[in-house]
């Protein structure tokens, strides 16, 4: 085998091979998609590293190659299958655990035997995509959450904290809010005796206008005045400063919800969408146009905005 100082440099989904393996390795094992994803971006920009956030397919690059990279190593049996890891979680095989973390190995893992990377059309397991970035079959209702008004498109995120049992709803945008576009409460023990207040605020941006950290610390400094909590929803993505910015230790948290997690809750929750495979785009749901009709009117103001936020379908 070509020694590893022979080896090129690792790009694309190779970079993410042996880091993917170190964090796993690191939290014992197995860990949260998410918490992977996270220290890996924590590590590199420590590091001063460059992290590819150019948009590739509607997501981030580096995210698609994290995506490509955790598919690889489940081919080459580094890493066990969702099934046995369990949505939502990434896991290391035997051999994961005794992988060498060299360039040479994450090469090998990506091009079965050779430099060169595999195409997608070779990866055995495309559907276990579980980091964020919109599936080709959740496009359409991405388009049609695009099409909304903005006012509309807060009137959505009340609904969807409806639907997460919220107390309390208020929807507040309007000029001079200070980035507050909705507040609420939410009870902590079973009797409601004891609750704590949340706001958010909600960004219809186009796919390639990501949420800066700027945007995020202004947010932060509404949540300043009686919030424990803040929830930022957008139609886009967020840049890697931006979620850094909302996990800044010692201040108010904040939950980032992009177009991915978005249309996850939707789905989660049955707003706007119900289960039965669609033959037109292969989505395992059915899109209930007239449920969001209501939401695309630009003057929703008042009674008939409150009328929205338990709405169902």
């Amino acid at each position: 085998m070509t020694s590893s100082a022979n080896a090129p440099a690792l790009t694309g989904a190779a970079l993410y091979v042996p880091k993917i393996v170190a964090v796993l390795r690191e939290l014992g094992g197995k860990g949260k998609t998410s918490v992977v994803r996270s220290t890996i971006v924590d590590e590199m920009s420590a590091k001063g590293e460059e992290i590819d956030e150019t948009e590739v397919s509607g997501e981030p690059k580096y995210q698609n190659d994290m995506r490509f990279a955790r598919l690889h190593l489940v081919n080459a049996g580094k890493l066990e299958p969702m099934d046995i890891s369990g949505r939502g979680y990434w896991q290391l095989t035997a051999a994961g655990w005794d992988m060498p973390l060299d360039n040479a190995t994450a090469l090998s893992v990506c091009g079965k035997g050779s430099w060169a990377s595999a195409s997608p059309a070779q990866l055995q397991e495309p559907t276990q995509d579980e980091l964020p970035g919109v599936a080709l079959g959740d496009l359409a209702l991405r388009n049609v959450l695009l099409s909304l008004s903005d006012i509309g498109f807060e009137r959505l995120c009340a609904a969807i904290m409806t639907a997460n049992d919220a107390e309390a709803i208020t929807v507040t945008g309007k000029a001079g809010d200070g980035g507050i576009d909705g507040t609420a409460t939410f009870a902590v023990d079973s009797l409601a005796l004891v609750s704590f207040r949340v706001a958010w605020q909600c960004k219809k941006y186009a796919p390639g206008n990501k949420v800066q950290p700027a945007e995020v610390r202004e947010f932060r400094g509404a949540l300043d005045h009686g919030f424990q909590h803040g929830i930022f929803f957008t139609t886009s993505t967020f840049t890697i400063k931006a979620e850094e910015e909302a996990r800044r230790p010692g201040q108010v948290p904040i939950q980032l919800v992009d177009i991915s997690r978005l249309i996850e809750l939707l789905k989660t929750k049955g707003l706007g969408v119900s289960p039965g495979l669609s033959m037109v785009d292969k989505q395992a749901y059915t899109i209930d146009h007239a449920y969001f009709e209501k939401f695309k009117a630009k003057g929703l103001s008042g009674w008939e905005g409150k009328m929205l936020f338990g709405a169902a379908g």
